[in-house]
């Protein structure tokens, strides 16, 4: 099964929508000029965040013995159950067929820059791959051409 990324990069995302915290969707409008995006600001919301592109691919091969099944994992979302100023914490939700599976994960904000614009993710040993999530409200318009 393929691994969720060891560094995500979410910065694109901030650039592109508003942002409020809880179900407060007014929120202060932040200037896609790539410079003041705050990763937890991005990461400050009750909607859940949804895959919208990777870096890898998202099926694999799954064998026993000489027969071999293609897995292909599609919904692939985020839903948090914390935030503090120093970490991320959420489930990461992937559909294979029509079964739901759910993974724990924390992200670590990464502070080389001031407001952090990404985090190291643990749960996996494999090689840096590079996603982006937007936010459930955002998903039909698609990033903005800076973020992509």
């Amino acid at each position: 099964m393929p691994s969720v990324p060891t560094l995500w990069s979410l910065v694109a995302v901030a650039a592109f929508f508003k942002i409020g915290s809880g179900n407060d969707t007014a929120g202060n409008e932040i200037i896609d000029n790539g410079e003041n995006l705050d990763i937890r600001k991005v990461l400050q919301t009750n909607e859940t965040l949804w895959l919208y592109w990777e870096t890898e691919r998202n099926y694999f091969e799954a064998c026993e013995g000489d027969r071999c099944v293609n897995e292909t994992e599609t919904c692939t979302h985020n839903v948090k159950t914390d935030l503090t100023e120093k970490e991320y914490r959420y489930t990461q939700i992937i559909r294979m067929e029509k079964t739901e599976i759910g993974t724990n994960y924390v992200g670590r904000f990464v502070n080389d820059t001031t407001p952090p614009k990404s985090m190291v993710v643990t749960e996996t040993d494999e090689s840096q791959t590079c996603e982006m999530y937007i936010i459930d409200s955002a998903v039909d318009d698609g990033p903005s051409e800076s973020c992509k």
